[in-house]
């Protein structure tokens, strides 16, 4: 029987899907732009688990080409996170076919289930990311070289309690998406359509180009080292310990920090990268923060 709570667990293994921690290593590594169509389909899903849509309706919602979408459909369904039924019939004398898609829950669950441990996980990361290493898209490139990244220090225990306070973070006002160069390169890129506007954009409407970027999690996966919230802050891995974080609202506004310890403190606060607010931002930027114990990391 299918668990229900992978409906409401799902992202965590396409993330895992789309890691280079899977490529050339397991048949259901998905590419970006398979991802992206599996992710509507998903959302189709929710309001009739017999999806329907035809090729041309699914390339208006994801802006995807329709010849990409006759390759990706296969490769989803090849790779078993779909089932696809054709069934012909005649229309006054003339044969057509109708194709209904289901997504298997199941599937997906085996995925989650073979996510990698934390330690794990963060140990498989950084050995990738020193045998693959690849330059981050120039656009993203051009915006953090111009910012001054300052470093910031862990906490202290007689500063510890700046961090309990009642946090706002769950209903801090999300802002309205604004189509950036950086966004509509993304798009270009994994739409496969160079010629991509803004304008095109400006059709949708704002809950649909919030969900074409954040979807269900408020978080932009932009690639594999960078990624944005709902709440514009960003986050830029490029191996190691340290990783960059910068506050989106503002220009020039950035910090390096320990990625362990940022994991740790997330935990603590009990939240998500993507509920990460411009208000805990500032808290960290003020005050570190805390300390991954030693008892976690492990150490004598």
């Amino acid at each position: 029987m299918t668990k229900l709570s992978i409906k409401n667990t799902y992202s965590d293994a396409l993330y895992w899907a789309t890691s280079p921690q899977t490529y050339k290593v397991k048949e259901y590594h998905i590419k970006r732009t398979e991802e992206a169509v599996l992710r509507k389909l998903i959302h189709y899903s929710r309001s009739n688990e017999k999806i329907t849509y035809s090729n041309k309706i699914i390339t208006e919602h994801t802006f995807i080409g329709v010849e990409t979408l006759k390759k990706v459909i296969p490769s989803l369904h090849k790779k078993g996170f779909i089932s696809i039924a054709l069934i012909k019939i005649f229309d006054k004398g003339e044969p057509i076919t109708r194709r209904t898609i289901n997504i298997k829950w199941d599937f997906i669950q085996s995925v989650l289930d073979e996510v990698p441990a934390q330690e794990e996980a963060e140990q498989q990361t950084a050995e990738i990311d020193i045998q693959i290493a690849e330059p981050i898209n120039e656009v993203i490139d051009a915006e953090i070289h111009s910012v001054d990244v300052v470093e910031t220090s862990n906490i202290t225990t007689s500063n510890k309690k700046s961090l309990d306070f009642n946090s706002r973070t769950s209903t801090y006002p999300i802002p309205d998406v604004i189509i950036t160069n950086e966004k509509l390169n993304w798009l270009r890129k994994l739409t496969e359509n160079p010629k991509l506007t803004k304008e095109d954009l400006q059709l949708l409407e704002p809950s649909q180009i919030r969900e074409l970027f954040y979807n269900d999690t408020g978080i932009w996966n932009i690639d594999k080292s960078s990624k944005e919230n709902q709440h514009l802050i960003k986050s830029v891995y490029r191996g190691g310990s340290q990783f960059s974080l910068y506050n989106k609202n503002q220009s020039n506004d950035g910090i390096s920090l320990n990625l362990k310890d940022f994991d740790y403190t997330l935990k603590q606060r009990g939240i998500e990268f993507g509920q990460v607010t411009p208000e805990f931002y500032y808290m960290i930027k003020s005050n570190g923060l805390l300390k991954r114990p030693d008892s976690i990391k492990g150490v004598a």
